[in-house]
């Protein structure tokens, strides 16, 4: 096996376990922060656009979540995030979030190019 092989072998284990992270971010850490987050209106309106869409809804709002956590500064100046409440808001729980989407937005973009290394994609 190649570097190459055992990089790629890696970045696909990394992958499946960081898809089972987000699972449990959408289904156990997702509402319990949301609740923190009453009167933060991206986080709300994401809530409702991602109502009744089961799986995909519920990671659309994660998606949110971390958008109004990451760039909090930004939104507040437009009034979408009130960063009173994102204070709140445990460093255990900011940490479920920011760590499954950053490694799910760096896994995505290094597979293929890794698989592509290899000739096999």
């Amino acid at each position: 096996m190649s570097i190459l092989e055992g990089i790629a072998l890696i970045l696909l284990i990394v992958t499946f376990v960081n898809y089972f992270m987000l699972l449990y971010v959408a289904f156990f850490v997702l509402d319990d922060i949301e609740a923190m987050l009453a009167n933060t209106r991206i986080v709300v309106d994401a809530r409702v656009a991602g109502r009744g869409l089961g799986v995909v809804g519920r990671l659309y709002r994660v998606g949110m979540l971390f958008n109004a956590l990451f760039f909090s500064r930004c939104w507040s100046k437009k009034g979408l995030v009130d960063l009173d409440e994102l204070s709140k808001i445990p460093r255990k729980k900011r940490y479920w979030v920011y760590v499954t989407i950053i490694t799910a937005v760096v896994t995505s973009a290094s597979l293929p190019m890794a698989l592509h290394g290899l000739g096999r994609l």
